[in-house]
């Protein structure tokens, strides 16, 4: 089994098409036994395994970032019991899928000695087409900084390790990135509010610029995957492309969140997974 074989048997796989060794076996003309050792070969787990780990990381994001219903996305998943899908979302994420859709602050991958994870949907792929979502007003802890963009990283270490000396619990916070100038301003001096939802009680510390909200309202979401250095790209034809056609008004409110919190991470990870949300803010 080659790697263009592999991508087949799991898209097959994920897709529902099939889901057996005997049937992905005789689509790739193998038999049954050949092919489950090549496939654990090449990723060094069954592919049951493999396949019940990606199918929940999408029913992780589908909760987050989808309206479907928790049987609705236990069932894409392959559980025709919500009992059975609630125990076993329950075992790898900590929480039940309702508790999941209601305080997660970020989409979590699960561990994989393959390093194949569920792929999120990319608008490079895809026709730009946002999801349009209401967005409640956020209390938000601040960060400025002020610069260019490659110095967020190490503004973002410095909130990360003063969060971590005061065991500040962000199990259910959500992490965004504000730019408060436009395109005008020289990028030496453009100004990013680096924002974290904190609770009502929670006090800013020395070095925060303070409590601020961000602003409710409808947003158009797109999805952006990969390193963080082409997101240019995505809010230019989120700009250029979708909204002068979209027959919509942009209100001038506009974030970035790090759905899957790899931006927050001490160490860099394979930037081919990181996922950022663009949020435009809609008249």
């Amino acid at each position: 089994m080659e790697r263009d074989a592999l991508h087949r048997t799991i898209g097959r796989t994920l897709n529902g098409e099939s889901s057996t060794v005997e049937a992905l076996a005789d689509l790739e003309g193998y038999s049954p036994a050949h092919f489950a050792r090549r496939f654990r070969g090449l990723v060094g787990e069954p592919l049951a395994t493999l396949a019940r780990r990606v199918r929940l990381e999408r029913a992780a994001w589908q909760l987050r970032y989808t309206e479907l219903s928790v049987g609705e996305v236990g069932l894409e998943a392959g559980y025709d019991a919500p009992d059975a899908f609630g125990r076993a979302f329950r075992a790898c994420f900590g929480s039940s899928p309702t508790e999941y859709r209601r305080f997660a602050g970020h989409v979590s991958l699960l561990p994989s000695p393959s390093g194949v994870h569920w792929r999120f949907p990319s608008i490079r792929e895809e026709t730009m087409q946002p999801k349009i979502i209401p967005f409640g007003t956020k209390r938000v802890a601040t960060k400025r900084h002020v610069g260019e963009t490659p110095g967020i990283d190490r503004t973002w270490a410095w909130l990360n390790e003063e969060n971590g000396k005061r065991e500040i619990d962000r199990t259910n916070a959500r992490f965004f990135t504000r730019c408060m100038d436009g395109p005008e301003v020289d990028p030496s001096a453009i100004r990013y509010d680096l924002l974290f939802t904190v609770p009502e009680d929670f006090e800013p510390y020395e070095g925060l610029d303070g409590i601020s909200e961000l602003p409710g309202g409808e947003y158009a979401v797109f999805v952006h995957q990969g390193p963080d250095d082409l997101i240019v790209d995505t809010w230019a034809r989120a700009f250029t492309d979708w909204l002068p056609k979209s027959g919509r008004t942009f209100n001038g409110v506009c974030f970035e969140e790090y759905v899957n919190g790899f931006y927050l991470r001490p160490e860099r990870p394979d930037e081919r997974l990181i996922v950022t949300a663009v949020y435009l803010g809609l008249e």
